[in-house]
C-alpha cells in the first residue's frame, strides 16, 4: 500500500509517500456483507498481518458484484489490535498450548479428563490455565 505521510520536526509539513505492508484477506460471502465485519474476522486478518509482519490489513468482503473493504489498523484506534493480541490472545494461545502437551504426554490425566463430567474438566482446566475455557 502507498501512503501519504506529513513529516514531523524539521521540514514539519512537508509530505511524501511511503510503502508499508498489507494483507488483503478476501471474504467470498453468501449472504450478506457484514458492515463492521465480525469481530472474528477481524481477529483473523490481525493474526495474518503479525504473523507477516504487516502493520495493516484490507479486509475485502464480496457478494456477487458487490465490494466492501474495510482497513484493520493494527496499531490504532480504536482497537489497538497489535497490543491487545499481544497482551490477551497470544498468553490463552501458549496457556492452551501447553495444555495440550500435557495432556499428550500424560495418558492418566488425558483419560481423566475424557472420562470425567463437566465439572472435573472444568477443574482440570482450571488447573492448567485454561479457565479462560470454562463457560
Amino acid at each position: 500500500e502507498v501512503v501519504l505521510t506529513r513529516g514531523e520536526g524539521e521540514g514539519e509539513g512537508e509530505e511524501s509517500w511511503a510503502l508499508r505492508t498489507v494483507v488483503v484477506e478476501v471474504k467470498s460471502r453468501v449472504r450478506r456483507i457484514a458492515r463492521p465485519p465480525a469481530l472474528h474476522d477481524q481477529l483473523q486478518a490481525v493474526a495474518y498481518s503479525l504473523m507477516l509482519r504487516a502493520e495493516a490489513a484490507h479486509l475485502v468482503q464480496t457478494l456477487g458484484e458487490e465490494m466492501d473493504v474495510s482497513p484493520v489498523e493494527l496499531h490504532g484506534p480504536p482497537m489497538w489490535h497489535a497490543a491487545n493480541f499481544e497482551a490477551h490472545v497470544l498468553p490463552r494461545l501458549r496457556a492452551f498450548a501447553a495444555a495440550v502437551q500435557a495432556m499428550r504426554a500424560d495418558v492418566a490425566a488425558r483419560v481423566s479428563y475424557l472420562c470425567g463430567d463437566d465439572r472435573w474438566r472444568d477443574r482440570l482446566l482450571r488447573e492448567r490455565g485454561c479457565g479462560f475455557l470454562v463457560k
